[in-house]
This record gives C-alpha cells, structure tokens and sequence, in this order.
C-alpha cells in the first residue's frame, strides 16, 4: 500500500504530505512563513492554502481509485 499511495502523490512528498505505513500527513505552515492575510471570504490564506492541499490529495488518491476509512 506504501508503493501505490508513494507512486500517486509522489508530486506532493515532502512539501506537502508525506505518507506513513497507515496514516497520511498533511503539513501545515511553518512558523517563520506564517501569513495572517485575510482573503475575500474572511478566511486567513494559510488555512485556505491548508484546504487546497487537503483537496488536492483527497483528489489524487480519488483519481487512483485509493480509499481512506477511519474507525
């Protein structure tokens, strides 16, 4: 499972996730780049910056036909 969820968001490690034997992380801002922008919606752009990425592997792993179960 390692290899297939390695080979699907192989674009994303390490600067956006990075994918362990049962869990999958997905990195948030590092302090020293923190931006309290606000944009049009009210939301801060780190946060939406952080949705996206979220999107964006959720889309990957969808595309791959990859399921996630919580318990």
């Amino acid at each position: 499972m390692m290899n297939a969820m390695n080979k699907v968001l192989h674009d994303c490690i390490p600067e956006i996730m990075m994918p362990f034997s049962d869990d999958i992380l997905v990195m948030g801002f590092h302090m020293e780049e923190r931006d309290e922008t606000v944009d049009d919606r009210g939301c801060l752009d780190l946060i939406a910056n952080h949705i996206f990425d979220c999107a964006k592997v959720l889309q990957k792993l969808e595309n791959a036909g990859l399921t996630l179960f919580g318990e």
